[in-house]
């Protein structure tokens, strides 16, 4: 008996989930060997790409709300990997430091080859397909 579209998309839905849910947790073991949280690896990417975003700007790209990024904000501010500075204002503006661009240096080619790895069952075709797929939905959602 052939699936219904509802039944399709529910088991879509739990497939990808299980797929994200394997791959942060690889990824998250590996940012933790070098004292970071998946989160602050990602707020310290977008703070070395995009020097001088304020908290909103940052909670803005990482679609979280401004408090979820003060916590690790203030705990990457605390390790000395960024810094704040006053901007206009009471508003401050976020840097790294040169620890945090040494930091971000020694795990992304580790963490870029464990993504590789994990999606390295998939043909360049697949990987643009799903590329494409993932884009049209995450744009139909917005």
């Amino acid at each position: 008996m052939p699936l219904g579209r509802e039944t399709r998309s529910v088991r879509t839905w739990v497939r990808l989930a299980r797929v994200y849910d394997r791959m942060v947790r690889a990824l998250s073991s590996q940012v933790r060997e070098h004292g970071l949280t998946l989160g602050q690896f990602d707020v310290l990417i977008h703070v070395v790409r995009s020097e001088g975003l304020n908290q909103q700007e940052l909670a803005d790209q990482l679609l979280v709300t401004k408090g979820n990024v003060s916590h690790l904000v203030n705990r990457l501010e605390r390790s000395g990997h960024i810094e704040r500075r006053s901007g206009r204002g009471r508003s401050c503006h976020l840097y790294p430091t040169p620890a945090g661009r040494d930091l971000l240096a020694a795990i992304v080619p580790p963490h870029f080859e464990v993504i590789e790895d994990m999606l390295s069952s998939l043909s360049t075709d697949q990987l643009v397909n799903m590329h494409q797929t993932l884009r049209d939905l995450d744009h139909a959602l917005e």
